[in-house]
Order: structure tokens, then C-alpha cells, then sequence
């Protein structure tokens, strides 16, 4: 509240680093993040991001985490991956933040399609808020040469604009005759304002006390419906979700051996046939040149990762 950003983040930092654990400490991660990039740090609030990622957090959580990280990425240059990040967000904070970008980056047409998504509804008075969301777009649309969007957009909030505090920006942009240099770069400064994500990471805060942990009935679901986790190909959940469980929640026979993956089509094989076959697996196989490190080569392929054959040789300390 005092604007003491640097304090601030040390506060958190304490907490995330020494005292918090799973949810709780991705939450005020995020807290921490939105606050570094208020104070212009973006290295630190994708630091703070990427080191509290933890699983089968609520989505709400996700989609402001994922919001932070690509604000920080276009403060860093990262245009691409910001954009990737959000790619699939259709919620107004990403059309924002796309906006927000795209004026950044000088990309006019893109910034004016992405704002037009975020235009409130027409009122005989707009909020402070409402009002620099409509500028935001003339800006946009102005700078992009798309007059015939402009006119629209006075027409359906002209009214309101001329007693919002963002007036005479309005005017210079929307106006018919061509502004100045010095004018229209005024209005340019106004839209974008000092700091660019201030107002969207003040309303992400804002959201996230809000945000409850899961219960572990509702962890187990999530992470049923979503399928293979941690990249296991049975579906199962993961060992370090079920580590979190208590035994009356996990699922049946997450406490047995795993089953194979493959089914045993071995063909059956006479009793004498079998004995001979069973002793001969238990002899070591001949080491050849061919056959060194098949195991890693086979696992290679199926992509798993697996340790290869020790080297040939006497062992060290023998």
C-alpha cells in the first residue's frame, strides 16, 4: 500500500524460500512475481514463477501464473514466447496483455484487434478504468490507420469519453483533422502509461487470496482426468502426487508392483523344453561388441531413460 515494493518482495521471498510448501507456496509465489514485475525485475518474477511450479494446481492459479510469466517475457524481450504462453487464454486479462505487447512492440493492427476485445459496454459514464480501456483502442486504431473503426468508436462511447478524465486524448485521436506529432504522441503516453502492467498485476493480486487449494479428492479427480501424468504411459498418477495422499485416498494398487506394459505372448513351451530355457536365462550372456550397451540402445529408441552397461575393465580400489 506504501509503494514499498523492495521490502515487499523480501518479505515474500522469506516465506517462499523458507516456510511454504506446495499450494501454499505457489500462491504467494505468484504474489511475489506480480509484485517484482511492478518494481520492473522480470528476471526475478519468472525466477519466482518457475521455482514454485507445483502439480495440479487449481486453473484459476494457473491462468495468473501464466499471465505473469508472459508479461515478464515480453519485458525481457521475448515477444514470441509471451505471445506462445498465452496463446489459448481467451480471457479479457490475456487480450490485454496481447495489447499490451503489440503497443509495445509497435505492432498497431494487432494491438487494435486485441483491444477491441477488451471494450467495455457503452454507459452514459464510464469508470476511470473503462474509459483508459476505450482509449487504449482509439490509440490503437489511430496509429493503424483504421479511421472507419474510430468514427464507430465515438459514436458509441464519444459521449461518455468527453467527461472522462482521458477527454482531450480521446479527441486528438478520434479527431477527423490530422493531430500533431507532439499531440498524438501525448495521447500515445497517456494510453500506455508509465508502467505497463500496474493495473493488470494490481488486479491479479487482487483475485488471488480469493483462490482455495483443492481438496485431495478433487487433486485425485483432476489428475485422473487429465490422463498420463509426469510423461507415465499407464495413466497412473505420479509418485510424487500419491506421496502427498493419505492411503485412504489413493487409488487400488497404487501400493503393488506395476504392472508390465506389454502383455506376456511368449509361446507355452514343454515342461523338459522350459526347464532347459529357464536355465539357460540364468546363465550371462557372452558380451560382444554387438551386443554392448543394447539395453540403452533399446531404451533410446522407446524413448526411456535408463543407465547403460558398466565399462569393461578391473574396478577402481581392486
Amino acid at each position: 500500500a506504501l509503494d514499498l515494493l523492495p521490502q515487499a518482495t523480501q518479505l515474500l521471498q522469506h516465506q517462499v524460500d523458507k516456510r511454504l510448501e506446495g499450494f501454499s507456496k505457489a500462491q504467494v509465489a505468484t504474489d511475489l512475481a506480480a509484485i517484482y514485475l511492478m518494481d520492473r525485475r522480470p528476471e526475478e518474477a519468472l525466477r519466482a514463477i518457475w521455482n514454485s511450479r507445483v502439480s495440479l494446481l487449481p486453473e484459476p492459479l494457473n491462468e495468473q501464473r501464466r499471465l505473469i510469466e508472459a508479461a515478464s517475457l515480453a519485458e525481457l524481450g521475448r515477444k514470441d514466447h509471451a505471445l506462445e504462453t498465452i496463446e489459448f487464454d481467451d480471457s479479457p486479462d490475456a487480450a490485454r496483455l496481447r495489447t499490451e505487447i503489440y503497443m509495445r512492440t509497435g505492432d498497431w493492427p494487432n494491438a487494435a484487434t486485441n483491444a477491441r476485445a477488451s471494450l467495455p459496454p457503452a454507459k452514459a459514464a464510464l469508470s476511470p478504468e473503462d474509459a483508459g480501456e476505450v482509449l487504449r483502442v482509439a490509440v490503437a486504431q489511430a496509429m493503424a490507420r483504421q479511421d472507419g473503426f474510430n468514427r464507430g468508436l465515438v459514436r458509441t462511447y464519444g459521449p461518455a469519453m468527453s467527461k472522462s478524465a482521458y477527454a482531450e486524448a480521446f479527441k486528438v485521436v478520434t479527431d477527423t483533422a490530422i493531430p500533431s506529432s507532439a499531440s498524438l504522441q501525448s495521447a500515445v503516453k497517456i494510453a500506455t502509461g508509465g508502467s505497463p502492467y500496474d493495473g493488470l498485476m494490481r488486479r491479479l493480486r487482487d483475485r488471488l487470496n480469493l483462490i482455495e487449494a483443492p481438496s485431495e479428492a478433487e487433486a485425485i479427480q483432476a489428475a485422473r482426468a487429465s490422463g498420463p501424468t509426469d510423461g507415465n504411459p499407464n495413466g497412473r498418477l505420479s509418485s510424487a502426487v500419491l506421496s502427498v495422499l493419505p492411503k485412504a485416498l489413493q487409488p487400488k494398487g497404487t501400493q503393488k508392483e506395476a504392472a508390465p506394459l506389454l502383455p506376456d505372448v511368449r509361446p507355452s513351451l514343454p515342461p523338459q523344453r522350459s526347464q532347459a530355457v529357464a536355465a539357460a536365462s540364468q546363465r550371462p550372456p557372452a558380451r560382444t561388441a554387438n551386443n554392448a550397451n543394447a539395453s540403452g540402445r533399446l531404451n533410446a529408441r522407446s524413448g526411456v531413460e535408463a543407465p547403460r552397461d558398466p565399462p569393461q575393465g578391473p574396478l577402481l580400489g581392486r
